[in-house]
């Protein structure tokens, strides 16, 4: 479970940088296909399937929100390091 919770984390910070917010939706879905895909073959009761699905779109949630905070903290710290142009006017070309 916790290898899946990390997995959830990584695939949604990477979500967050890259995509829209609606990109988690179809993400979530197919990891809870997953999710009933693994309780079924294994046995496992539907309380813990439940709890695995709530848990992984938690966690990709998260990790989602992660993203999007570091892609924010990286283009202010870029945008921090970018000169300035100079604003002084060139005289245009005499005709």
């Amino acid at each position: 479970m916790f290898a899946c919770l990390v997995v959830s984390v990584l695939t949604g910070a990477v979500l967050g940088m890259r995509y829209g917010v609606l990109s988690v939706v179809p993400v979530t879905l197919v990891a809870w296909i997953g999710l009933v895909a693994f309780a079924v073959s294994n046995d496992l009761p539907i309380t813990t399937l439940v709890a695995y699905c709530v848990g992984v779109a938690l966690a990709l949630q998260s990790g989602y929100l992660a993203g999007i905070t570091a892609q924010y903290l990286l283009v202010v710290s870029r945008a921090r390091t970018m000169t300035r142009p100079d604003t002084t006017r060139v005289p245009a070309a005499e005709i």
